[in-house]
């Protein structure tokens, strides 16, 4: 008898540790992230760098960052995924070749087990690399 009660007892412990409370808002289970800056480096490859200001209902698996022509850059335009999430802080360093004619829209993104969120999108102009003067 006293198996059974301890059975019992190991399957609703189990059940209530699998038990996760409901969000009051959709948008709590989602990341929310935020785009905070797209400086261009001498050698004329762009650092993007974010925020995450809330994981949401799970932990981030992933973060990154997208690029385009386009005012609203979708996820897979030019996506890169950061090394490694620094406190809440992340970046990425693109390497490709603007053109100076140009402007390139930046927009940061992470995900989680429920799903992905976008941060904000910033744009830079006519990206070039910074030209190596002679002493």
């Amino acid at each position: 008898m006293n198996r059974i009660k301890l059975v019992v007892l190991g399957l609703i412990i189990s059940v209530f540790s699998f038990c996760r409370k409901a969000e009051k808002d959709v948008h709590d289970y989602y990341p929310k992230v935020k785009t905070i800056s797209a400086i261009v480096k001498q050698d004329g490859s762009v650092e993007v760098r974010g925020e995450i200001d809330f994981d949401g209902a799970a932990s981030i698996e992933y973060a990154g960052f997208c690029f385009d022509t386009l005012s609203t850059p979708k996820m897979l335009n030019n996506q890169a995924i950061t090394a490694e999430i620094q406190g809440n802080t992340f970046l990425v360093t693109y390497d490709a070749g603007f053109s100076k004619y140009k402007r390139y829209y930046f927009r940061s993104w992470a995900t989680n087990s429920f799903g992905y969120t976008y941060g904000n999108t910033i744009y830079l102009d006519s990206i070039t690399a910074t030209p190596v003067v002679p002493p």
